[in-house]
């Protein structure tokens, strides 16, 4: 009868400290440790030196709410940069993108400089406070070399070309510290037409795909593939003679007229609230498939809010596979 109740006792614990894992597993915390699930003013801008400047604002509701995030269309919005004379610029809502801009379409940032917003809202989770947040664009960094290496080919069930190669950048040594980089990888193919009089044409197609990562050769610990986003991150204090080695496949397969005859590298050098962002994210959405998971630390550099002002620096490298 003791051993009957002492292991019902066992089970009935196992029972509530599961039940305690499940419930704290659906708590997410920002960095300054305000529960994701009460109502935030949530702002996201990721600048980049290749496009125009943009932002999203949303209010998020309190989880157990009937009511879905609410963008928020009526706010003062201030784009500030950090020239002499302060550089200010106000942005506008723009309801076809949903999202903040600036009146000048051509504006565009510039790396080495700092950036502000200033925003208020008519939310009443604002009324008292100016929501504030600050980033750096860090100076591009440059890739010093490439090497192309192990190419190989198969054919697929769908009568098309797959190809597999390793690419090895090398970077050089960053301009501003902390360093972080974002590389994406894409394919450029050319095709052959075949002329009336038996020769051949090849044409370019300006058109690119993405190449599918399969693995990090080197720098692992520094090298990081996310589950949201596209390239893999890479932290410059954790990789080895600032190379970094990918083993890259076609996303598609080839037909019999297309040509692999070009990949194109998009390296973003990053800012350093951009890339703890995102590698909070991905460990939050990596959590989600896991049954039992700590609460997950949101990152947000947002004053007053949440979410993420950032950007990066970005240079396109064409690599000709002929060459």
């Amino acid at each position: 009868m003791v051993q009957l109740l002492l292991m019902s006792f066992t089970q009935l614990f196992s029972l509530v400290f599961v039940l305690f894992l499940s419930v704290s597993c659906r708590e997410d915390y920002v960095s300054n440790g305000t529960p994701v699930f009460d109502e935030v003013v949530n702002l996201t801008a990721e600048l980049s030196n290749d496009d125009v400047v943009e932002l999203s604002l949303l209010k998020n509701i309190a989880i157990g709410s009937d009511v879905s995030d609410i963008e928020l269309s009526n706010a003062e919005v201030t784009f500030l940069g950090s020239q002499v004379p302060l550089d200010s610029r106000k942005m506008l809502y723009d309801a076809e993108k949903r999202k903040y801009v600036l009146e000048n379409p051509d504006y565009r940032i510039v790396e080495g400089q700092s950036y502000s917003i200033e925003i208020t809202t008519d939310s009443d989770l604002s009324q008292d406070h100016l929501i504030t947040a600050t980033t750096y664009i860090p100076r591009a960094v440059h890739v010093s070399g490439y090497t192309i290496s192990n190419r190989t080919s198969y054919k697929t069930e769908q009568s098309g070309t797959m190809y597999q190669l390793e690419l090895t950048i090398s970077l050089n040594e960053p301009k501003d510290l902390p360093a972080y980089y974002q590389i994406i990888p894409y394919r450029k193919v050319t095709e052959l037409r075949r002329n009336n009089d038996g020769t051949a044409t090849e044409l370019n197609f300006s058109k690119r795909h993405l190449m599918k990562i399969v693995e990090i050769v080197e720098s692992r610990n520094g090298v990081v593939i996310l589950a949201h986003k596209d390239g893999v991150y890479i932290d410059q204090s954790r990789i080895n003679r600032n190379e970094v080695k990918l083993v890259l496949e076609t996303s598609l397969p080839l037909t019999e007229k297309e040509i692999l005859r070009y990949i194109e590298v998009d390296v973003h050098t990053l800012s350093e609230e951009l890339y703890q962002y995102h590698i909070a994210l991905d460990n939050e959405v990596r959590s989600l498939n896991r049954s039992y998971s700590y609460p997950i630390e949101r990152f947000s550099n947002v004053q007053n809010g949440d979410g993420i002002f950032g950007g990066s620096s970005m240079i396109k490298y064409l690599i000709d596979l002929d060459q």
